[in-house]
This record gives C-alpha cells, sequence and structure tokens, in this order.
C-alpha cells in the first residue's frame, strides 16, 4: 500500500486508464466500500481505480488535519500529484461523499462523474432530513464489541447476520485503525467553510445517488433537494436500507452504480 509523503495519504490502487478516485465515510477506511465498488469496477477494462484511506484515518496521517476543509485541501494536493492533471471520476461514501462534492466544487472541469453513497450534505445532524430508524429483521448478533453492535443498530434497517457480517468485515476495520484525535478535530469542524454547490450553478456531468430510505443518519431528502444543481442526476432511494446501501440492497446499489459508470465512460469516449 503505496504511500504519499507530502499528505501521508495511503491508497491502494488497480488496473489501468480513466482514474477513478473511491473515498470512504467517517471512522472508515478503504475497506469499507472498496469490495462492493471493485465487484462492479474491476470487470470493466480501462479504469484506474484509487481507493484511499483519507486523512486521519486506516493508515493514513492525520497530520496537519483539523477540518473537513482540510481533508479536501489533502485529498486535492494528493491528486494533483498523482494524477497530475488528469481528469477523474470520484465515488464517495458518506463523509466521502461530502468531500467528492467539494473536490468537484473546486474544478468541476477535472471531474468527469460523482457517484455519491448516503453522502452527508448537512453536516450538522440536527439540520439533516432523516427519518427515525425503526429497524427490522433483527436477529442475534455474535462476535465484535457492545459498542460494534451498537453502532450498527444505530445505522442499520434490516438487522440480519449477514449484513452484520458485512459490518464486523467492511466497517469495523476502519473503526480501530481511525486517528481518534484527528477524528475530533474533523467532526469539530465538519462542516465546509464554502458549501460545494454555492461555487457553481450547476454540475452538468453523470452524477449517481445511491441512497437509503430508511437512513437514519444522513437520509435521502438533503440529497434529493440538490436535483437542480445536478441536472444529470440520477438517485436510487432504496427501500429496506440505511446507512450502508451497498450492504442492505447491493444488487440495486450495483446496478446504480454500473449504469453510472458506463455513462461516464460513453460521455469521455
Amino acid at each position: 500500500m503505496p504511500r504519499h509523503e507530502p499528505t501521508g495519504i495511503h491508497w491502494i490502487e488497480h488496473g489501468s486508464g480513466v482514474p477513478i478516485v473511491v473515498l470512504h465515510g467517517l471512522m472508515g477506511n478503504h475497506r469499507l466500500i472498496s469490495r462492493f465498488t471493485e465487484s462492479v469496477l474491476e470487470p470493466r477494462p480501462g479504469l484506474r481505480r484509487l481507493h484511499l484511506d483519507l486523512p486521519g484515518h486506516g493508515r493514513s496521517s492525520g497530520e496537519g488535519v483539523a477540518s473537513s476543509d482540510d481533508v479536501a485541501d489533502h485529498v486535492a494536493t494528493f491528486l494533483d500529484d498523482v494524477l497530475g492533471d488528469e481528469a477523474y471520476a470520484v465515488v464517495g461514501n458518506s463523509f466521502g461523499g461530502g468531500i467528492a462534492r467539494a473536490l468537484t466544487a473546486r474544478d468541476p472541469s477535472r471531474v468527469l462523474g460523482m457517484a455519491l453513497i448516503a453522502p452527508v450534505i448537512i453536516a450538522d445532524h440536527a439540520r439533516r432530513d432523516v427519518p427515525a430508524l425503526v429497524p427490522t429483521d433483527v436477529e442475534p448478533l455474535d462476535g465484535g464489541t457492545d459498542e460494534d453492535r451498537s453502532d450498527f443498530a444505530e445505522l442499520t434497517f434490516r438487522q440480519t447476520r449477514q449484513h452484520w457480517d458485512l459490518y464486523l468485515e467492511e466497517v469495523v476495520p476502519g473503526t480501530r485503525l481511525a486517528d481518534m484525535d484527528t477524528i475530533g478535530r474533523i467532526s469539530a469542524a465538519y462542516e465546509f467553510s464554502v458549501r460545494p454547490e454555492s461555487r457553481f450553478t450547476t454540475y452538468d456531468r453523470p452524477v449517481t445517488f445511491i441512497l437509503g430510505r430508511q437512513d437514519p443518519v444522513v437520509g435521502y431528502a438533503d440529497a434529493l433537494a440538490l436535483a437542480a444543481t445536478y441536472p444529470r442526476a440520477t438517485y436510487l432511494v432504496a427501500d429496506a436500507a440505511g446507512h450502508n446501501p451497498h450492504h442492505e440492497q447491493p444488487e440495486l446499489s450495483a446496478a446504480a452504480l454500473a449504469a453510472w459508470i458506463d455513462t461516464v465512460l460513453s460521455s469521455t469516449a
């Protein structure tokens, strides 16, 4: 796993061709969505997939990071160095979705498209339009810690053993590696100094939102409110899915991501 020394960002890279930058959520690492995204992207030739550990997450350093703005700055510096001036598409999950929006706002002409999986739209949780969580399919859970089970219960609509196993495999490892001092600083300055969508009138390249209808963390309504800004946006609001729709509705989520990347590639041909 290489390290970009100026930013301390670690990343995993597969393939060659059009760069696809994959950004995970807060308290995770690249494993949070890498299996899912690779299942869709790997079979398609001509894609260079870069799975980052965000600053202060996974194996990436949190040095010099004290806000969401700083995270976006570090990722932008990484991309400038690693990709030069090459255009790229971006997949962002939760907090990583917010970072994807911030990157696009800085230079819309360079971003070929965005796929946003349960993205953060509004930083302040109290101002988000989110549904109350009334879980279903609740099954006894084995393994993990009490904190893991509590976090899972707060994020997940269909609380089955299958989804719990995915959570243990893909979410929990990132929580073990997270630099909590850096996470605390980011959380204290979670809102961007400038709202990404205020930097442009519209972004008219392919955008797909993959949302959970029962997502108690970011909901889906705040993303729908951005439709006018993203005139080429496709929305999947998946029923029976919480904050990890790629776990709870994998087939729908994969179909949406596949349609998005195919549109991105056809737009760049």
